[in-house]
């Protein structure tokens, strides 16, 4: 419009005398790309290119010179050649590059009869590690276009890019080849998803229940961000219930029965084949590739909340707790088949406190003897520990593994006992004394018969045992200096 001239600026391939068969390659190494440049790539649906060719050895009609682009890691690459005519050929289209990269991808999938074809008498040929499709015309001759995939390339696992020319001509030939705007178009509108539905049950006092549903799309990113962070869609289930047992039983006993329960599932999906560009069917996902896991936990306690009149029952139940816990989980992944981790804990415990005022003033008829009498005649003495606690731990845990392999793991199995004791004695208002003991048991050897171990009062093989008595004396000389 303004009449403007503005300068071309091309990668021109320039050669003399090339021979015939032979090839000239200039090539770009891609040394470091950050995640976000590598993921980049898969973001787009087209990658495109113009090319002009100027040299006497091609027409509109015929041609010596084939134009290829490849890209990859290694042996392991995308490559697509076709002829270039005179010109930019923009009537015929046929110079330029425009890779519809969705099909390019699906064409390493492993069933051909899915990949879609341009041209019904288009040809693919395979071989041991190289595939290659063949464009052909209307009348089912081959064009000279062609993509060829070597090994397992992945767009996110770009190493290099590389253009040449080829000549496939009789004899030597000379000229040039403009490259322009080699670039990635159409980039994907693809829909990311997150949300969390959460739900709560309460039946008045008797129990309650929770429902937490939460997903995540691998295309879901915050606004600030260009890219989703993830690769995968995740969905995590989480239910958790609670009733309290006791609730059925008269008040008067006061009793605490609550029992607890939990079901956890989570599910990891990528979006892609681990070190592929291929999309992942999410409704045929093999298991291979996800990462699943679930866990199921149950525990209760019972303990009293009430104290008795009866004073044998305000001795013993009354300080009385029993614990129970049990949790199975299960998983797999890339790499394992299965992963087993089941355990199981049950608990006995007695804490009993004593009053406070257990004690006599054996002088408290010497109050009225000069500088000393209203010190010995506050002298106490407890005839009673301050309190006593005792606690048994049993524990029981199995785990294994087997891989994708079918190699399964040795089981890892420990069923132990460990047990504690306190006791606490204050002997006067000075002088006080703190007693422990613990144990630490291997009752493997009752794997499977745990209550003939309870039976036969047996502690099994005890592995650490720990005993330690420490004694405070705090006579109070300097308490004329406080406030």
């Amino acid at each position: 419009i303004n009449e403007i001239q503005s300068k071309e600026q091309s990668l021109v391939l320039k050669f003399i005398d090339l021979p015939s068969g032979h090839t000239g390659i200039a090539q770009k190494t891609l040394y470091t790309l950050n995640d976000d440049q590598k993921q980049s790539f898969m973001t787009y649906d087209f990658m495109k290119m113009y090319v002009n060719g100027n040299s006497p050895y091609i027409t509109s009609q015929q041609t010596d010179i084939e134009l290829f682009l490849k890209f990859g890691l290694a042996e392991d690459y995308y490559e697509i050649a076709q002829p270039i005519y005179t010109g930019w050929d923009e009537e015929e289209g046929r110079n330029s590059f425009k890779i519809d990269l969705n099909w390019l991808t699906a064409l390493k999938q492993s069933d051909t009869t899915k990949i879609k074809k341009f041209n019904p008498k288009d040809i693919i040929q395979d071989s041991a590690n190289v595939r290659k499709y063949l464009y052909t015309d209307n009348e089912g001759r081959l064009t000279g276009k062609r993509v060829t995939v070597s090994g397992i390339p992945a767009l996110n696992r770009l190493q290099y890019f590389s253009v040449g020319v080829k000549n496939i001509g009789e004899g030597p030939i000379e000229g040039e080849v403009w490259l322009d705007e080699l670039r990635l178009s159409g980039v994907k509108k693809e829909k990311g998803v997150a949300m969390r539905v959460q739900s709560s049950l309460k039946l008045s006092d008797l129990g309650s229940a929770t429902f937490i549903y939460s997903k995540q799309d691998a295309d879901y990113h915050r606004l600030q961000e260009r890219l989703s962070k993830s690769n995968n869609t995740s969905e995590n289930l989480n239910l958790t219930g609670k009733i309290d047992l006791h609730r059925f039983l008269p008040r008067s006993l006061g009793i605490s029965i609550p029992i607890n329960g939990s079901f956890i599932q989570n599910q990891s999906r990528p979006k892609f084949f681990s070190g592929q560009d291929i999309l992942v069917d999410p409704e045929n996902a093999p298991d291979s590739i996800m990462i699943l896991s679930n866990t199921i936990s149950l525990n209760t306690s019972i303990k009293k909340t009430g104290k008795s009149d009866n004073k044998l029952l305000k001795y013993t139940i009354d300080n009385m707790s029993f614990n129970f816990s049990a949790s199975q989980s299960r998983s797999s992944d890339v790499t394992y088949q299965e992963k087993w981790s089941e355990s199981y804990t049950g608990k006995f415990g007695y804490n009993l406190s004593f009053d406070r005022n257990n004690y006599f003033k054996p002088l408290s008829w010497a109050s009225n003897i000069p500088y000393i009498g209203e010190e010995a005649s506050a002298l106490q003495l407890f005839y009673t520990p301050t309190s006593f606690k005792t606690d048994v731990n049993m524990s029981e845990k199995l785990t294994w593994n087997q891989t994708r392999t079918g190699v399964k793991s040795p089981e890892t199995y420990n069923f132990g006992l460990t047990r504690t004791m306190n006791l606490d004695y204050k002997f006067t208002n000075t002088l006080t004394t703190k007693y422990s003991w613990s144990g630490v048991s291997n009752l493997n050897e009752y794997r499977g018969y745990i209550f003939t171990a309870l039976k036969e009062l047996d502690p099994g093989t005890v592995t650490q045992m720990t005993e330690s008595v420490n004694t405070n004396y705090n006579p109070g000389i300097m308490k004329w200096l406080k406030p």
